[in-house]
């Protein structure tokens, strides 16, 4: 059993890169799978191939590997492989459903990848905060775009999600174009929710960039005018040390 835990533990992090991978096929793949261009549809069907294959090999060599432990650690892509066989007919409330499906699994990965770039740029706050807005607009667009694009007068393309994320996740709410679909809703009240958290921590951010910018230029000043009280105090020694000793006067009485 520790071996086989052992063996899984090992898979799992050569996996994840491939998986990774994999993964993220699925934004080109919802892009233009639906594409009129006839060259583009089928390149994103052959690539919806490739991505299935390689998350079902990763289903099956898990299982393999783990039984049952390693079907819950891949349980995800595991729903995955089942639902979203390229070949498998399904009806449009179903499509829709499916898309909602793979944008969640992108999520999950990235989600993940942010947790790693949260480590690296610990002393970079800003960069993580602007990291994160991008990656919500993204993920945002490309989830209201696969449920409802077409369908949807409004969006009619990426740049339209894109452009719905915006206004979303900054809480602006202009009203051109509004979710039609229960997928659709829940995305945006979802988007919402995660743009409060994100605008309020952007915020914060760059107010407490401008504070410790403030803060340095006043430390900056203290200690510069430390330096000055240092130097004279190691003058005013260096005078004192160098100074002749006053010989006694004998007219003194005790001299």
């Amino acid at each position: 059993m520790a071996e086989s835990s052992a063996r899984l533990i090992a898979y799992q992090r050569r996996a994840t890169i491939p998986v990774f991978i994999a993964t993220l096929c699925v934004v080109p793949v919802l892009i233009f799978e639906r594409s009129s261009n006839s060259a583009w549809a089928n390149a994103a069907q052959i690539l919806n191939w490739a991505s299935w294959l390689v998350l079902a090999a990763h289903v099956a060599v898990s299982f393999a590997i783990g039984g049952v432990a390693g079907l819950r650690l891949a349980w995800l892509d595991a729903l995955l492989v089942v639902v979203s066989v390229p070949v498998a007919p399904s009806a449009f409330g179903a499509a829709r459903l499916l898309r909602l499906v793979r944008v969640l699994r992108l999520g999950v990965a990235l989600s993940s990848t942010m947790r790693h770039a949260k480590a690296i740029l610990q002393h970079r706050q800003f960069h993580f905060v602007a990291l994160v807005a991008v990656v919500s607009v993204c993920v945002g667009g490309l989830g209201i775009y696969s449920v409802e694009g077409g369908e949807n007068t409004r969006i009619q393309s990426f740049g339209d999600g894109v452009w719905w994320a915006i206004v979303t996740v900054t809480t602006v709410g202009y009203g051109d174009i509004s979710p039609t679909t229960t997928e659709g809703r829940v995305i945006a009240t979802l988007l919402m929710l995660l743009g409060i958290g994100v605008i309020g921590a952007f915020t914060a951010t760059v107010a407490s960039f401008f504070v410790q910018q403030d803060e340095g230029a006043e430390m900056a000043a203290i200690d510069a005018r430390l330096e000055r009280i240092e130097r004279k105090l190691d003058a005013l020694v260096t005078e004192r040390n160098a100074a002749p000793a006053t010989p006694p006067d004998p007219s003194r009485p005790g001299g």
